[in-house]
């Protein structure tokens, strides 16, 4: 139980800064949704004094056929600034940068 615990809640993340990365919500009076809403987000972007950087991600299942193979595999779009708040770079896929 306890490396579970270890594992989970006391290591920090396997990110530099990993203290300051938070997740944005809407938080409705009867309900907190995990998701943000595109005018939020353009919002909350804009505000330099309250974050360094700001990225957002989604997603979900895209079929897949390779020759007489197919398969659903999971597909994540994300943000151009999404490596840098996390402090990675991409192993895969593909990056192309937004219009400003």
């Amino acid at each position: 139980m306890f490396s579970v615990l270890d594992g989970v809640l006391l290591k920090p993340l396997g990110y530099p800064d990993s203290g300051r990365i938070v997740s944005v919500l809407n938080q409705y009076t009867d309900r907190t949704v995990p998701s943000l809403a595109g005018g939020d987000e353009i919002d909350l972007s804009a505000d330099h004094d309250t974050f360094d950087a700001f990225a957002y991600y989604q997603g979900g299942e895209m079929g897949v056929q390779l020759g007489d193979h197919a398969e659903f595999v999971g597909v994540r779009t994300v943000h151009p600034d999404f490596f840098r708040v996390f402090g990675v770079a991409p192993v895969g896929g593909r990056c192309s940068e937004q219009a400003s």
